[in-house]
């Protein structure tokens, strides 16, 4: 994998893509933080977008979950490029409730999902 880009700009690109600031990121950061117990704030989110510090593996690990990125591709590696998806509210609720369900919580709702898929009432 050749090295083609930085934090900095894919950072900025997402946020340009997606119409997002900052504080979206951080906001989508938090379930991540809290389930790794590492803390990011707005310094910590500023400095790596202006490129003054790249985060740390384990920032760097939640913010490329919180985006829904590969880490290679966030890092600045020719890795595929993320299709960016614009979601609802309620469709990132979903994704990060199910990123922080265990195993048989996340069997059980997909059970769930493909009865009501199925026009079937899982009641």
């Amino acid at each position: 994998m050749k090295k083609t880009s930085n934090t900095a700009e894919r950072l900025t690109l997402i946020m340009k893509e997606r119409g997002i600031k900052q504080s979206d990121i951080l906001e989508k950061c938090k379930p991540f933080c809290d389930k790794y117990g590492i803390k990011m704030n707005r310094s910590d989110l500023s400095q790596y977008v202006t490129g003054k510090y790249i985060p740390r593996q384990d920032k760097l690990t939640a913010l490329a979950q919180a985006l829904n990125v590969d880490e290679a591709w966030l890092m600045g590696y020719d890795a595929e490029e993320p299709t960016f998806v614009t979601l609802d509210e309620d469709e990132n609720d979903l994704i990060t409730m199910y990123r922080n369900f265990d195993r048989r919580q996340k069997h059980r709702l997909m059970a769930y999902l493909y009865s009501l898929a199925e026009g079937r009432d899982p009641e």
